[in-house]
């Protein structure tokens, strides 16, 4: 058995041994930790007058409805409320400007008109990061119905910005060669889009057996 202490700090990355590996038959991913910033809004959203003047902003993080909600009301908790929000419908009480970010949130165009009715959908962050590694048999690994080299994945919950994986079972996949020198790690979203930033630096803990 051998334990690897890996920090991985870029989104796709090969780390070297000094000493090979060999006759291992399977590989788990044991523990793994890093700070959370995948966001929805990825920069700072404002929310403008016709001239240019910004009247809210909105720190980048993660939101959904409510949490837009509240921090929309504590943006505008001081003088008369440029916007208005019931249910997923935002109303403006003026004419107003969205910033690209809070726009691309919230799926609308960037120009409102007084008193228009706009439905809200807000766009989800990423809900889960999986970590594919060069070890795994893709043989034996199936993700969105094709072969793969997934590890493990990680439900990032809440969005609380430390996240810790650590898994009650341990579940074992088979490797693909018996002399290892090198191990390639990777971190994608659902649909295999490989997660550049946001993630890193990200201490695994890797156990091959």
């Amino acid at each position: 058995m051998v334990i690897l202490y890996i920090e991985k700090t870029k989104a796709d990355e090969t780390i070297w041994l000094k000493n090979p590996i060999t006759n291992c038959k399977k590989i788990t991913l044991n523990y793994c930790n890093f700070v959370n910033q995948l966001y929805n809004l990825e920069k700072e959203g404002t929310i403008s007058d016709g001239q240019g003047n910004v009247l809210i902003r909105i720190p980048k993080g993660y939101y959904t409805l409510p949490s837009f909600k509240s921090a929309l009301d504590k943006a505008v908790s001081i003088g008369k409320k440029p916007v208005s929000i019931s249910e997923s419908v935002l109303t403006p009480n003026v004419n107003i400007v969205l910033n690209d970010s809070l726009a691309k949130l919230l799926k609308l165009d960037p120009d409102l008109k007084k008193d228009s009715k706009n439905s809200i959908n807000i766009v989800r962050a990423c809900e889960f990061v999986y970590i594919h590694c060069s070890l795994v048999d893709p043989k034996q690994v199936l993700f969105n119905n094709n072969y793969s080299q997934l590890l493990a994945y990680v439900d990032l919950g809440s969005h609380n910005d430390r996240i810790q994986y650590k898994p009650f079972n341990t579940l074992y996949t088979p490797i693909n060669d018996d002399y290892i020198n090198s191990i390639r790690l990777w971190a994608t979203d659902y649909n295999n889009n490989i997660i550049h930033s946001g993630i890193y630096p990200m201490k695994i803990v890797i156990e091959i057996i």
